[in-house]
């Protein structure tokens, strides 16, 4: 279901980083959290955040995994995305274990996630938007 085109075979180097990104971000989002949470993290609410903090990176790749009938724009703007979003929730996720918060120290956890989706919705709708006029 996720095999590119014959004539879309120069994706497949940024496909491969975007995947890779993907799993990367994901993984490396989960080990911050879980050290920003502490010793004193309330067991419930773990695999809350856990779920929350990785929605961003399940919704990439369930797209990536219908990207196939995209077109390439939209196939190329999903790639990017998964880049994009995976190295910069890292970084602000980094960013806050340098320099943390006094107060409210779950923000960069409880946002990031939003404006991730945010991001991909308007990026990808913008290049379906656009591909089709084509």
């Amino acid at each position: 279901m996720n095999e590119l085109r014959s004539d879309d075979r120069s994706l497949v180097p940024l496909r491969s980083v975007a995947r890779a990104a993907l799993l990367l971000g994901a993984a490396g989002a989960m080990i911050l959290m879980l050290r920003a949470g502490g010793r004193s993290r309330p067991l419930l609410l773990v695999p809350l955040f856990a779920a929350w903090d990785i929605s961003p990176f399940v919704l990439l790749w369930i797209a990536d995994r219908f990207a196939a009938s995209w077109t390439r724009a939209s196939r190329t703007a999903l790639y990017s995305l998964m880049v994009i979003v995976a190295v910069g929730s890292v970084a602000y996720y980094i960013a806050d274990a340098i320099w943390p918060r006094p107060a409210q120290p779950a923000f960069p956890y409880v946002i990031a996630p939003p404006v991730s989706w945010l991001l991909i919705v308007a990026v990808l709708g913008m290049t379906a938007m656009f591909s089709r006029k084509r």
